[in-house]
């Protein structure tokens, strides 16, 4: 899976327009009611110790992300990866941002680590300069949802 310019979540007033295994083949994209994503955010089983605050660190190498965490890449001169947890619970959030600037050239992978990412068995690609990723841990069939993302023009 891949995140650009052309595959990016995107929020309107009555749809989420995300990556799933329900995509429209000329667009890779699905439209999923508003309130059946809100119906996601508020099931207990996804929310479960999402908590105020996140620790946030610059990384300038490749990261095993931890629960809780932000982290603000730092891709000005390579490629990075920020490997996502491998036994995640309901709850744990993450969030990845390019805070360089630089992800076009250089992509940051946000590597699954064994789970989905939005029900699809791929890594994400970012390559979107200054883009923030928000994902949290929803559950096995789901594995990782991506519910934000931010690019700054």
């Amino acid at each position: 899976m891949s995140l650009d310019d052309g595959d990016s979540l995107r929020l309107s007033d009555k749809f989420a327009f995300f990556r799933g295994n329900n995509t429209d083949a000329s667009s890779g994209r699905r439209d999923v009611p508003l309130n059946d994503l809100v119906t996601l955010l508020n099931d207990p089983d996804v929310l479960t110790n999402v908590g105020g605050g996140l620790t946030w660190s610059v990384v300038a190498t490749n990261t095993s992300a931890v629960a809780g965490n932000g982290y603000l890449v730092d891709c000005s001169a390579a490629v990075r990866t920020i490997t996502l947890p491998t036994s995640p619970t309901a709850g744990d959030e993450i969030h990845v941002s390019d805070f360089t600037g630089s992800s076009s050239s250089f992509n940051i992978t946000i590597a699954r680590g064994g789970e989905s990412i939005d029900s699809v068995a791929e890594d994400l690609i970012v390559n979107i300069n200054k883009a923030t990723v928000k994902l949290v841990y929803a559950n096995a069939s789901i594995g990782w949802a991506i519910l934000m993302i931010n690019e700054v023009n």
